[in-house]
């Protein structure tokens, strides 16, 4: 419904859609635009994410998968530190980020020259990698699987780059895994300074 209504009110006119992949559908959603760019489907496209989950249903959703923090209820400064030692959950919010994705020739066209299109940028998506492991709703594969598959992917699809997205929800399940597999993916595909955004 979202991608309807911005497009009946902005009048932007071609390809659109909604990918519903959980946590993963902001990213799908600027994937989908970057190959609309790069099959020539398109010459900008703004792609992003929401979120407003803070109902009761999904609540006692994650509550139940044991995924929320709650061990710091009386110090919530310290609650959701994905990184962090102490982690215990997430904490449930509400967000929204959206980008303007441009075909590099086009942007150039309308900035007239690479040193003023240059003052615009802010990145360059070199290509991508996705991937599931089909083992739970909710932890990853012990061997991290779907991890793995999904970054030997993105360093083919972009000539081995150096930098990668961690996503990290505060829980302990799942995130020693995902580092390690991390890691390991570093040293067999040669991947140096693999990084976290």
């Amino acid at each position: 419904m979202a991608p309807a209504l911005i497009s009946l009110t902005f009048n932007f006119q071609g390809p659109t859609g909604a990918p519903c992949m959980a946590c993963a559908s902001g990213n799908q959603a600027i994937i989908e635009a970057f190959s609309h760019i790069i099959d020539d489907r398109a010459d900008m496209m703004i792609a992003g994410g929401t979120e407003s989950a803070v109902l009761p249903l999904a609540i006692s959703g994650f509550s139940r998968m044991k995924a929320l923090s709650t061990h710091f209820n009386d110090e919530p400064t310290k609650a959701s530190r994905p990184f962090d030692k102490d982690r215990d959950g997430f904490v449930m919010g509400e967000g929204a980020g959206v980008l303007v994705l441009e075909e590099y020739n086009h942007a150039l066209s309308r900035y007239g020259s690479e040193e003023e299109l240059n003052k615009h940028v802010y990145c360059e998506i070199g290509g991508f990698g996705v991937a599931t492991d089909a083992f739970h709703i909710a932890q990853p594969h012990p061997e991290g699987r779907g991890a793995r598959e999904a970054m030997v992917r993105a360093l083919e699809a972009t000539g081995k780059r150096k930098l990668q997205k961690a996503l990290q929800e505060g829980k302990q399940e799942g995130e020693k895994e995902e580092g390690e597999k991390k890691r390991e993916t570093e040293r067999r595909e040669g991947a140096k300074g693999v990084g976290y955004i």
